[in-house]
Order: structure tokens, then C-alpha cells, then sequence
């Protein structure tokens, strides 16, 4: 190789035979007199070092990397050092490392957070021959940088401006903490021809925790690919909105072709459940002439404390239209999903067919309000006849028919609910007038300091 200077700066060019590190000085020479340049390390790479490699050459006493190479193909599989806290693909945003290669197969490596990190990935490219594994207990937070192949939380994930090309999947028992994230699923690649092209950025399976300020956009779409989903609950999935968090998500709108159909908000799978006392809004995508999408879809329950649903516009006001048809506009929520909010915004998309403003509201079963209904049958030490005991099923069956003014069924006991309110249990006991007069010694009234 050859070094000459430029400036105040030694240029060094050429193919090196042998990697290594090598020290490069300059010396300036004037008549007698020479000055030389303190010397400087010159690191050259084979291009064959792995990920893990490289970890391993780490002092143990490292918490901020700069990665080197920046260009590391292959990841041996590496799982991140639990005293790594910040790996710099570069330290300039639109200036990035890489990670992984789109010109190998897809998913074929992985990299691990694992359990005890807590880990920010500055300004990279994860290609999509890697697979991102955050572990329980572990966290990993993306900051302005991309993930080409799938990433798969068990723990922690957070970010700022990063975007992904494929699915976060959220596993039972994850959290999804200040997560800003962005999807290009349509328009940015890596080269690979094996990677698929994903309903939505983000995916959840099981029981799933939301922190902080959280924000999932799904990718616009163009010809026949409608806009993304920005979220999809698989069924039986559950997402908790923690006191004082917030979760946007945002369908993908549509490019001016006619006709597209919007991305929805949210997508909820059979029996899926979003509760908690937090913030949820979702936003349906803009369609062209088409089908613009709801805020939230599927089938399922939305139990939160405050909800904005808006179903996207059809050819929203000022686009061009080729038939003066405007579509159709999306529905604030789907008429299989059942709502209860303490503040509930329902709006519906415009369009030539406006979208619904109406939710189906959710009315929690009695013993999901009160615990009541979970009379064991057996005897107690407070005289009851046990045969009288019918279970949890009857006795909330009791509770249930005494509030409408019902006779309980024969021989059915009463859990009576644990609220103080004189009113109710007085109704309760009108209700219950003949099971008491039939079962003497079943049902205590004690009064509830």
C-alpha cells in the first residue's frame, strides 16, 4: 500500500496483502531540518471476521463500541456481551455499519441479546440473513437503524427512528417500551430475493406489556399491495397498557393508484384483548378510490382508559380522482370489536361511502367486575348446608338474577359482592327470597363496617 499526505492528513491507498494493524507516521522533510507526525493504528480486515469473533476480542471493560469492521457479513451466531451498552454502526445519522448480508440466505444466522443485557444499536443495517433474538430479561433499543430480517422479542425492545422491512414479533411475557418504529416493507431492501414482504411491522403472540411512548406506522402502499397493517394481535393475544403509556398505530395510506386499499390500525385476532389504563389511538390508512382501512379491525376487546379510533379517508380532500368516485371510507372501530373507554373518540373515514362512527360497547361479565362467583360448593365453618352448594357457576347465575329482580335457581348459594352498598343488597335480598325461606342457614348477611 502507499501513504501520501494531504494537508493535515495522511491518505493511505492500495490492496493490502496481510490483515493486521499497522502504524502509519508521516515525515516531512525541509533542507536538514525533518519533522515526523506522531504515529496513528491502521487496521485492516480479511472480511472473514464474524460478529462473535470480534465480540470476544472485546475488554471485558467495554461499554461503547464503534464496530469493526463496519461491514461484518457473517454473525458466527454472536449473542452481544452483557457489558456492551452502545454498538456505533457510525455516529453520523444516513451514515450506517452492516450487519448480516442480503446476498445470503434469509434468516440463516441469528444475533442474541441475551439475558442481563440492556443494549443500543446506533445507526446500523441488520440485513436480513440475520435473525434478532432478545431474550427474557434482556433489552435492546434501535436508534436510527434498520432491521432487514425478523426480530423476535422475549424481553424489551425500544427505539428511535428505526424501521424494519420485516415483523417485530412480540412473545408472551415482552415489552414494547418508547418504540418508535417505522415500516418499508414496499420500498427499501437489501437485496435479498428470499425475504418475504410481511402484513405488518409489528406482531403480537401472548401476553404482551406497552411503557413509555410507543409509536407503529405500517408502510404505504401502491398498484395491488394495499397499505399496511401497522399492528396485528394473533388470537388469544393480549396487550396491557401500563398507568400513564400511550400506543399509535397507524395504517399504511395508499400511492394515487386506482383503486388501493388502506392499511388498518390495529388487527385483532379471535379473543385478543387490549386493556390497561392507558392511551391507545388508531389511525386507518388513506385508500385511492378504494377501500381506506379501520382504525381497529378483526375480532376482540378494547378495555382501556382513553381510545381514539379514526378510520382512514378515500381519496382524501385535494387528491386528483379519474371518476369523481371517492371510495370507501374506514370504520373507527369494526362492528365485532367490543369497546369500553373512559373517553372514547370514534370517528369514521370520509369518502363518497363515509366509514362508521358506531362501536359495539363491552360489558364485563359480573365476576370479571367483582370477583363474584367463585363459591367453591363445599360447607363453611359458618353453618352453611353444604348440598345447598352449587359451585361457582350457580352462585354467580344467583348474583346475576337477583340484579334483574329474578328468582334464584332452586338449591343455588350466593356469593353476594363485596361492595358495601346497602341498595344492592337489598336488592339481592328481594331476589333471593326464596332461597332464603328454602335454605335456612345458607346465606349470612354480616354488616360491613
Amino acid at each position: 500500500m502507499s501513504a501520501s499526505l494531504l494537508y493535515d492528513s495522511v491518505l493511505v491507498g492500495g490492496a493490502p496483502d496481510t490483515p493486521g494493524t499497522y502504524y502509519v507516521s508521516a515525515t516531512v522533510t525541509d533542507g536538514v531540518r525533518s519533522a515526523t507526525t506522531n504515529a496513528v493504528p491502521f487496521r485492516i480486515y480479511s472480511g472473514l471476521e464474524t460478529l462473535a469473533e470480534r465480540f470476544s476480542q472485546l475488554d471485558t471493560e467495554t461499554a461503547d463500541w464503534d464496530m469493526e469492521p463496519y461491514e461484518i457479513p457473517n454473525t458466527g451466531n454472536a449473542t452481544v456481551p452483557t457489558h456492551l451498552k452502545n454498538i456505533y454502526g457510525s455516529h453520523e445519522s444516513g451514515v450506517y455499519g452492516q450487519i448480516g448480508s442480503g446476498a445470503k440466505a434469509y434468516d440463516s444466522e441469528t444475533l442474541t441479546i441475551p439475558a442481563g443485557a440492556d443494549v443500543t444499536i446506533h445507526n446500523m443495517k441488520i440485513n436480513s440473513s440475520v435473525r434478532v433474538v432478545v431474550a427474557k430479561g434482556a433489552k435492546l433499543t434501535l436508534v436510527d437503524s434498520v432491521a432487514f430480517g425478523p426480530v423476535d422479542v422475549y424481553g424489551t425492545i425500544s427505539g428511535k427512528d428505526a424501521t424494519t422491512t420485516n415483523t417485530v414479533t412480540l412473545h408472551d411475557g415482552a415489552t414494547m417500551e418508547d418504540l418508535d418504529l417505522n415500516s418499508h416493507a414496499h420500498y427499501l431492501t437489501d437485496g435479498s430475493v428470499d425475504a418475504p414482504t410481511p402484513t405488518s411491522p409489528v406482531a403480537v403472540e401472548g401476553a404482551v406489556t406497552v411503557r413509555g411512548t410507543n409509536i407503529v406506522a405500517g408502510d404505504v402502499g401502491a398498484a395491488s399491495l394495499a397499505g399496511q397493517n401497522a399492528i396485528e394481535m394473533k388470537p388469544g393475544s393480549a396487550l396491557t397498557l401500563a398507568e400513564g403509556s400511550s400506543l399509535a398505530a397507524t395504517g399504511g395510506k395508499v400511492d394515487y393508484v386506482y383503486p388501493s386499499n388502506g392499511g388498518h390500525g390495529i388487527v385483532m385476532g379471535e379473543g385478543s384483548k387490549i386493556s390497561g389504563p392507558g392511551t391507545l389511538v388508531a389511525q386507518g390508512g388513506e385508500s385511492y378510490q378504494g377501500k381506506a382501512g379501520n382504525g381497529i379491525s378483526g375480532s376482540g376487546v378494547v378495555d382501556v382508559n382513553e381510545l381514539t379510533a379514526t378510520g382512514g379517508d378515500s381519496a382524501p380532500e385535494g387528491f386528483p380522482t379519474t371518476s369523481g368516485r371517492h371510495g370507501t371510507g374506514g370504520d373507527a372501530v369494526s362492528s365485532t370489536v367490543l369497546v369500553r373507554a373512559k373517553v372514547l373518540n370514534a370517528t369514521g373515514g370520509a369518502g363518497e361511502n363515509p366509514g362508521s362512527n358506531a362501536v359495539t360497547p363491552y360489558t364485563p361479565k359480573a365476576e370479571d367486575q367483582n370477583g363474584s362467583g367463585n363459591g367453591s360448593g363445599n360447607g363453611s365453618s359458618q353453618g352453611s348446608d353444604a348440598s345447598a352448594g352449587q359451585g361457582a357457576g350457580n352462585a354467580s347465575q344467583a348474583v346475576q338474577q337477583a340484579k334483574k329482580g329474578k328468582a334464584a335457581p332452586k338449591g343455588a348459594r350466593a356469593t353476594l359482592p363485596k361492595t358495601g352498598d346497602g341498595g344492592l343488597i337489598a336488592g339481592i335480598v328481594a331476589g333471593l327470597g326464596g332461597v332464603i325461606a328454602t335454605a335456612t342457614g345458607v346465606i349470612h348477611l354480616r354488616r360491613r363496617r
